[in-house]
């Protein structure tokens, strides 16, 4: 079974907030599906359209895709944040997890102690 993974449209990371939002000209503009514009605390997805038609764990996969760019970038790992192969595993493993996990452990009366 697997499920969407909500993309919100802010979220912090190490106590900076940051905004996301769709930019229907990414790909003309970039050549790319999503980017991180860290001056503006930003990430940019190109939405799904019929020139670029994208499915929504595509999409999924590129907001998380952008987010472990943040990360590194946070922790002043410039070598992770230019690997784009290592940061494409992380965030299809993350996605994964997400979207294959099956229940909720603290809805089934779990204690988290």
């Amino acid at each position: 079974m697997t499920r969407a993974v909500v993309i919100p449209k802010r979220f912090s990371v190490f106590g900076s907030a940051y905004n996301v939002r769709f930019d229907p000209s990414l790909v003309d503009r970039e050549e790319v599906a999503g980017a991180v514009h860290l001056p503006a605390n930003e990430i940019l997805l190109q939405p799904s359209g019929e020139q670029y038609p994208t499915t929504l764990p595509e999409l999924e996969q590129t907001f998380f895709h952008e987010v472990f760019h943040i990360i590194a970038r946070e922790l002043a790992e410039d070598a992770f944040f230019e690997n784009e192969r290592l940061v494409e595993l992380f965030s299809k493993c993350l996605h994964q997890v997400l979207v294959t996990g099956e229940g909720d452990l603290l809805q089934e009366g779990d204690e988290t102690k």
